[in-house]
């Protein structure tokens, strides 16, 4: 009988909500306040904080309450000291977070790939995070709107 292995994943914290995302799709975790280049660019969406640059690769990086809630005020968001680098299929996207965990293990069989949206749950002992659907949030940052459902 073949054991299942446990999936990887990095929690990760943004306001008052932990999030689990999977490990296949972190690259780089970043303090925001690292010397790497960084620029804004004219007419970028309001979500998009800045562009950086690292390792020759332009990133940009993501504020998710100007991506989720429509009407944020720009001067009402406070600096979120770390980046979370997601990559999906070679496209690289920095996230701004408050705070991130170490990996964790969970169960293969309570991480099915359903949406942020549905708030798929993930425990451990007293710990709950919500999936964080990263493929999803590729849609979300292209489209300039969260998926149906998302907070």
């Amino acid at each position: 009988m073949k054991m299942e292995q446990p999936a990887q994943y990095l929690p990760f914290r943004i306001n008052d909500t932990w999030y689990a995302a999977p490990m296949e799709y972190v690259s780089y975790i970043i303090a925001s306040s690292e010397g790497f280049l960084k620029c804004s660019l004219p007419k970028s969406p309001p979500y998009i904080m800045w562009v950086m640059s690292i390792h020759n690769r332009l990133i940009p990086v993501i504020e998710w309450d100007m991506l989720h809630f429509a009407g944020t005020d720009p001067a009402s968001i406070r600096q979120r000291p770390l980046i979370l680098i997601l990559n999906r299929q070679n496209s690289l996207l920095g996230l701004l977070t408050d705070e991130i965990n170490p990996p964790r293990e969970f169960p293969s069989q309570d991480c099915g790939q359903a949406p942020v949206s549905s708030e798929t749950i993930l425990t451990r002992g007293a710990d709950r995070y919500t999936l964080f659907d990263v493929p999803q949030f590729y849609l979300s940052v292209a489209s300039g709107q969260p998926a149906a459902g998302e907070q």
